[in-house]
């Protein structure tokens, strides 16, 4: 298999792991054939994202179009591929899993959303640095930090909450609550 699938070596799992009638499903969620043709066909011989971000990219993609079966396959691919990211690539998978986990139909399951909040906290600093030495402009949310921020409160743990804001302003995170 070529195209963007075989540039990031995932032709095998990508085989093993979607029925004719997935691929059908996440070939439903692109606009234009053509660029639904590139994930299997033709020859990429560059991407500037590496495997976690296209991973994480088939992720949002499948929960806005609520397929969230299919999300969290993509998502579960990218968590494997983790020790190969850079932290602000992590920084976005993280929050892609926050996003499943809220959006998921069946069930809210805020647990897990605290699970990937934490996660995401965990690496703020250093994700915020990367993207800052990547890009002129950081107004970047940390859904994270939100979502952290939003718990503390509710379970009245004002000062707690407090130094969490803090610690998001030094590392230039940008949220509603500043």
């Amino acid at each position: 298999m070529s195209g963007i699938v075989g540039y990031y070596n995932l032709t095998e799992w990508w085989l093993q792991t979607f029925s004719h009638e997935d691929i059908i499903r996440v070939k439903s969620t692109f606009i234009d054939e053509e660029d639904f043709h590139e994930l299997t066909h033709g020859d990429v011989t560059y991407s500037s994202r590496n495997t976690i971000a296209f991973l994480e990219n088939m992720a949002n993609r499948m929960i806005r179009t609520k397929h969230y079966d299919l999300a969290k396959v993509f998502l579960s691919k990218a968590e494997t591929l983790i020790e190969y990211g850079t932290p602000s690539e992590i920084h976005f998978l993280y929050r892609a899993f926050i996003e499943y986990y809220s959006e998921f139909s069946l069930k809210h399951n805020f647990e897990k959303q605290l699970e990937y909040a934490l996660k995401q906290i965990d690496i703020a600093d250093s994700a915020s640095r990367e993207i800052i030495d990547k890009s002129c402009y950081f107004k970047i949310a940390h859904r994270g930090y939100e979502l952290y921020y939003d718990y503390l409160k509710a379970n009245k743990k004002t000062e707690e909450a407090k130094a969490l804001k803090a610690k998001a302003r030094k590392e230039k995170w940008n949220f509603s609550y500043y």
